[in-house]
């Protein structure tokens, strides 16, 4: 009986330990996962762009310029891009200013001048002329005069209006200069306008005539924005027999003016 009793506590005290020595092996192999599946949560790691912007422009200067060992100089460097002052400064590169003979622009010239026909008359004239070009070298101006006519008979005032077109020749057209110096021009002229006057002009002729004209001169550079202006013209005055044969005398003389031109802005 006795024996029996100890066989069965053997084999029960056999079974308990087999059983333990099972779980705990069990418990063993589940260990990991349970405490990864119940580990507190940890902080990420901040980012490389995170921690250059906090670290403030020298940190991300530094970030941009590291280069990799073994790359090859620049292989990982970025462009910069252009700075507000950089841009500022090239929107702010002046324009090529328009000089004297360029198509465009607009100029006012004061003057006066003087004819006579070398025989009884002499007739003398302050204007003023506001102009452009309308192409290079090209010159087409508007004129409005007054007119003093010393004369046979009666002397009278009158008043003109004239348009002209000039082109201008450089010095250097005529291997006088530097090809494109610009200081001093010649030009030739023509034009044509009507002068209305209190009496006949000439004696015996119209109270209204027309002014062809044709001739020649300089003008040249006393600042950057003035010039001397001087011309000879053939001047004519003449009705065109528009009333009848006999009461268009008209006159032809020689005239020379001067004037002083201003580019207007």
């Amino acid at each position: 009986m006795n024996q029996r009793t100890h066989a069965a506590g053997l084999i029960e005290l056999t079974t308990t330990l087999v059983v333990a020595t099972a779980f705990a092996s069990a418990c063993a192999a589940q260990s990991p996962d349970v405490s990864l599946a119940f580990a507190p949560p940890t902080a990420a790691a901040p980012s490389a762009a995170t921690t250059a912007n906090a670290a403030g422009p020298s940190s991300r200067s530094a970030s941009v310029a590291r280069v990799e060992p073994g790359a090859p100089a620049g292989a990982n460097a970025s462009p910069a891009p252009a700075t507000t002052g950089e841009a500022t400064s090239l929107s702010l590169q002046p324009k090529p200013s328009r000089r004297f003979l360029d198509a465009g622009g607009l100029y006012l010239t004061f003057g006066g001048g003087v004819a006579n026909d070398f025989s009884e008359a002499t007739d003398s004239n302050a204007f003023f002329q506001v102009s452009t070009f309308v192409a290079p070298r090209f010159e087409l101006g508007g004129e409005v005069g007054g007119w003093y006519f010393s004369q046979r008979g009666r002397d009278t005032p009158g008043a003109s209006v004239a348009l002209s077109l000039k082109y201008h020749f450089l010095p250097g057209d005529f291997d006088l200069g530097e090809p494109d110096d610009r200081t001093l021009t010649f030009f030739a002229e023509i034009g044509a306008g009507v002068v209305f006057s209190s009496l006949e002009v000439p004696a015996g002729g119209t109270h209204t005539n027309f002014l062809p004209r044709a001739g020649g001169g300089l003008t040249y550079a006393l600042s950057e924005d003035a010039r001397l202006v001087a011309g000879v013209r053939w001047h004519h005055i003449s009705n065109a027999r528009i009333s009848s044969n006999s009461s268009n005398p008209a006159r032809d003389g020689l005239m020379v003016y001067v004037g002083v031109t201003f580019e207007l802005p």
